[in-house]
């Protein structure tokens, strides 16, 4: 289960009338013995929860007084994390002889004395805040919320809000609910409350509770329906229709993108990785072939590895995820694969231990998962299907066909790309209901580059349906998707794939480019006659988009052909236009 934090509010949802029902602690316990982190987030003053109840038995965390007060069970700590009440207005309301409940960092009344409280505020240049709830009211100081003290106490244990569920009642639950993965309501909820939810219970207070508690023991998440932050946009249907996905659906499940090289795998994998760091998602990217390192134009986001000498060590890796929100992607590219084996591997251990305790990261993205996900694979690939048990696994593959079965069957959500052999289509056909006629193979045999067929299994909120084809080439992505850039920068191509330049016989000059910057060295050197020769066959631009797969490259290598120029002006054009290229890519890597 992705979701491991549960926090929740007293009076009007697991409380009435300060009373908390056996059947409630005794959900209480069975969700704390599973491994959820539980959180009781109250308007309650701290010194009266004693006479309701040992919460502190059960609790990772209580967040008292709307916030302004945070006690941590473990270690038997109270901090208030954005102080006391401002004491000039403490005692003005004390002096003004209106009943109040004085906790020790806030202090409450109820209407109608709120107009008293409204003035005293007023005189002290508000030094402190009001929040209602229910006919009463709380004077706190500022910064303090119900969901402010919760991300402080969230913050504190190493835990993300990412994996949290709450539920609620009342106003004061506003915040709470905007911090949370899932909101949940209470039927007796108000319906500002019932509004602001993804999901309304179906009985009230500690009764919906209960149910709703027994549903998440059991790995379950009800039908729901998203809030409009709670979801991102992958693309549009067919009749130009937005398509969203829940990321929670997402993350509690796992993904496979499939689908011939150059189909848009990756492009679309980048479009999901960019969608969930703007929502402040954790994600850790290994990345084989080095696909992903634009991503680090994002605040939040690092990529280590690359042409570094080693890759950073597991155990320091794992202590950057557990201490801080950063998104990282493992740029493993000038590794050779045995290594890679190896340290995917120790880092998968570390891992699901720190997604059990922590939540974190919410998605382990691997690319080229069929160097991991083999039959003969042995410790990583199963390391893999613990993982996948668990969800919050995105694999990105040319070649089903090379993975196990057994890690196929996991997967919840397809999205697949063009799709032409027969070997790959055979191998994920047993896992799409819709894939058992000819009809699908030659419709994912055509797909253009930008659509994509998209299935999700057994759905649990209503953004999902079965299967449709999407478009998603016109869906914003911030980061500009360039494949493989370290490969044609410096790195060589493979031989067979090297541009041979045709010169005359006796020339005793280098022949050949293997990358973009031998190119550029060697238009200045060879003789203009095999320029020319070259140009009138369009070579060049072939070279580059179908080699090097630089579509820009070759459309400006283009232009200059069309230019008719002449002699040493046609071949300073090339080589500037070749050179501008290499430094904007350089750039980027």
């Amino acid at each position: 289960m992705y979701l491991n934090v549960v926090a929740f509010d007293l009076d009007g949802t697991i409380a009435q009338n300060d009373q908390v029902n056996t059947q409630t602690w005794v959900k209480l316990a069975e969700a704390k013995e599973k491994g959820f982190k539980l959180m009781l987030v109250t308007g309650r003053c701290f010194d009266d929860l004693k006479a309701i109840g040992p919460f502190e038995e059960y609790c990772k965390a209580i967040v008292a007084e709307n916030g302004a007060l945070v006690y941590f069970p473990d270690n038997e700590t109270l901090v208030m994390p954005f102080g006391q009440l401002a004491n000039e207005v403490k005692d003005q309301l004390i002096a003004s002889g209106i009943p109040l409940e004085i906790g020790k960092a806030i202090v409450a009344t109820r209407v109608p004395h709120d107009k008293t409280v409204l003035e005293v505020l007023g005189k002290t240049n508000f030094a402190a805040i009001a929040e209602y709830n229910k006919g009463a009211i709380m004077v706190l100081p500022h910064g303090a919320t119900k969901g402010s003290g919760l991300l402080f106490a969230l913050n504190e244990l190493g835990l993300s809000a990412h994996t949290m569920v709450s539920i609620g009642d009342a106003e004061n639950d506003r915040s709470l609910f905007e911090q949370s993965e899932l909101a949940v309501a209470v039927q007796n909820a108000t319906e500002d409350i019932k509004k602001m939810s993804d999901l309304t219970l179906d009985a009230p207070n500690g009764t919906g509770v209960n149910a709703f508690l027994n549903q998440l023991i059991n790995h379950k998440i009800p039908v729901h329906t998203p809030r409009t932050k709670q979801r991102i946009q992958i693309g549009h249907r067919l009749d130009q229709e937005e398509i969203f996905m829940s990321p929670l659906r997402l993350l509690n499940g796992n993904l496979c993108i499939t689908g011939d090289s150059r189909s848009g795998k990756s492009w679309i994998a980048g479009l999901i990785i960019e969608k969930l760091l703007e929502q402040e998602y954790q994600v850790c990217v290994i990345d084989p072939e080095g696909d992903y390192y634009g991503i680090n134009a994002f605040p939040h986001a690092i990529v280590m590895g690359r042409n570094d000498p080693k890759l950073p060590e597991v155990p320091d890796l794992l202590t950057l995820f557990e201490y801080s929100t950063t998104s990282i992607v493992l740029d493993m590219s000038s590794k050779p694969l045995n290594f890679q084996m190896e340290y995917v591997e120790e880092l998968l251990h570390g891992l699901f231990s720190l997604k059990e305790s922590r939540g974190k990261p919410q998605l382990v993205i691997m690319d080229e998962a069929h160097y991991f996900c083999g039959p003969e694979n042995g410790a990583v690939k199963e390391l893999i299907m613990k993982h996948m048990s668990h969800g919050g696994i995105a694999l990105i593959t040319f070649n089903p066909n090379l993975m196990d079965a057994n890690v196929l069957e996991q997967v919840d959500h397809w999205l697949i790309t063009k799709l032409q052999g027969s070997q790959q289509y055979d191998a994920i056909r047993p896992y799409l209901p819709a894939f058992n006629n000819d009809e699908m193979r030659e419709k994912l045999g055509h797909l253009p580059v930008g659509k994509a067929y998209m299935y999700c299994k057994n759905s649990d909120d209503t953004l999902h349906h079965q299967a449709e084809i999407i478009d998603f080439s016109h869906t914003r992505r911030i980061v500009r998707h360039i494949r493989h850039l370290n490969k044609y920068l410096r790195a060589p191509v493979q031989r067979s794939k090297q541009f041979y330049f045709h010169v005359p016989e006796g020339y005793d000059g280098a022949v050949t480019a293997a990358n973009l910057w031998e190119f550029g060295r060697r238009l200045r050197e060879v003789p203009l006659d095999t320029i020319l020769f070259h140009i009138e066959r369009m070579d060049f631009r072939r070279w580059a988009a179908e080699v090097l797969h630089d579509i820009e490259l070759a459309n400006r290598i283009q232009k200059i052909t069309r230019r008719q120029l002449k002699g040493e002006n046609l071949r300073h054009e090339l080589v500037a236009t070749v050179d501008l290229r290499f430094e904007e890519l350089q750039k980027m890597v």
